[in-house]
């Protein structure tokens, strides 16, 4: 059996799960699991570039909380020192 066969037995597509219900009016266990998995919130992923070197990172901030551009004092591997990041678009 090929892995991706494997993988649709095992987990079938979101919207044949989503359609599922069980016989009080619930949503399945599968269902529970897929709207936790889903990335649909206001976490993003970000990249953070070094204000003196070309170094980066990426990191998650919560765009309610912090709307504005993210800037972090953290350690810079390449320079060897502390220094600023800001948030690159």
């Amino acid at each position: 059996m090929r892995r991706a066969d494997w993988r649709d037995a095992l987990f079938p597509a979101a919207d044949l799960v989503a359609t599922t219900t069980s016989s009080n009016g619930r949503p399945s266990k599968k269902e529970r699991i897929v709207a936790k998995s889903g990335k649909g919130g206001p976490r993003v992923t970000v990249k953070m570039c070094s204000t003196e070197s070309p170094y980066r990172f990426t990191t998650t901030k919560n765009k309610r909380n912090t709307p504005k551009r993210l800037e972090l004092r953290r350690y810079d591997p390449v320079i060897r020192r502390h220094v600023l990041f800001r948030e690159e678009k």
